[in-house]
């Protein structure tokens, strides 16, 4: 019913690349692709400029996004309250 998940700092490279949803990254990688097909096609079957930077946004975020989630999740909390201190003078009401 409920699997209890261990945040500890044992775990290993391969435990945590086994520990991927991937039905979720195989969700973004193939909406990524139908939007870059979609941006492709509206500019006339060529690599123009919106559809190059799609696509090359698509990987260098899609690469950050696994590399940041291999960081303990408690880094994330420590940091957590510098990075609201940081965004939230530029937010505007």
């Amino acid at each position: 019913m409920f699997q209890q998940t261990s945040y500890s700092d044992q775990l290993t490279f391969f435990q945590k690349l086994r520990s991927f949803d991937y039905i979720l990254l195989f969700c973004i990688i193939s909406i990524g692709i139908i939007s870059g097909f979609s941006m492709y096609s509206t500019d006339g079957g060529e690599l123009l400029y919106h559809s190059r930077s799609h696509i090359i946004r698509l990987v260098i975020f899609f690469t950050m996004m696994i590399s940041l989630s291999f960081l303990n999740i408690r880094f994330w909390h420590s940091i957590g309250y510098l990075f609201y201190i940081i965004i939230l003078p530029y937010c505007q009401v």
